[in-house]
């Protein structure tokens, strides 16, 4: 399976690469997302399609999917390529669509860094982790927690429920078995271990999240599969 096949998946593994920075089609850093006005922007358009007054709910429904993209564009092209992709907050940019909130896109980098590939070799699992949790998903979740006041607990359960959905995903293709030899360093990575209960060995693998995303809370929402309330 090669990365052209990724987009067979869904959208949430397409990474579109580009050369240089784009002029235009509204994209912005997403170092831009974590400080400044860029969040709270987002955060009034995910509320309107939501149709909640909580703006808690948003900030948890909102960062549930952007780490549900961070995943499975780490994951995918770390399985098809053999290198994890060089995720800057700098070279990776974002935008908002009629379809969907957040779409993503990778510049690529001079081609000294174009993947992670230090001189001292360390495992995948720890290298998708500093791109992911450390570079993204750790400040997105301080710049929420801050501005809405939605409970640490309640993000890193997004982060884990994420990761098992991407998973899940890839148990379907003929990545499955390196999908989950990385899903479970990862699993039991600071600070999703604890987060939820896995079965990795199951078919396809199973979870259930000590906390809840709130998605029962918007309009017509309900119980997600691996809820801790289901």
């Amino acid at each position: 399976m090669d990365a052209d096949a990724l987009h067979d998946l869904g959208g949430y593994f397409a990474l579109p690469v580009r050369d240089a920075p784009p002029d235009d089609g509204g994209w912005r850093t997403t170092e831009s997302l974590y400080a400044g006005s860029a969040l709270g922007g987002l955060l009034d358009v995910t509320q309107e399609r939501l149709a909640t007054h909580e703006r808690r709910v948003a900030a948890s429904i909102l960062h549930q999917g952007y780490a549900a993209r961070l995943w499975s564009a780490a994951l995918g092209r770390t399985l098809t390529g053999g290198d994890v992709p060089p995720l800057d907050p700098e070279t990776l940019w974002w935008r908002t669509t009629e379809l969907s909130l957040v779409e993503l896109l990778l510049v690529t980098p001079a081609p000294s860094v174009s993947a992670e590939r230090p001189a001292t070799e360390r495992p995948a699992a720890e290298l998708i982790a500093s791109a992911v949790l450390d570079r993204h998903l750790d400040p997105l979740a301080s710049a929420l927690r801050t501005s809405t006041g939605v409970s640490a607990t309640i993000l890193t359960g997004n982060v884990a429920s994420a990761l098992m959905g991407t998973l899940r995903v890839l148990a379907e293709t003929p990545l499955n078995a390196a999908a989950r030899a990385l899903g479970g360093p990862l699993l039991d990575w600071p600070p999703l271990r604890g987060a939820g209960d896995a079965d990795l060995t199951a078919s396809p693998p199973t979870y259930r999240r000590h906390s809840c995303c709130l998605f029962y809370r918007v309009p017509g929402g309900g119980l997600c599969g691996d809820c801790v309330l289901a």
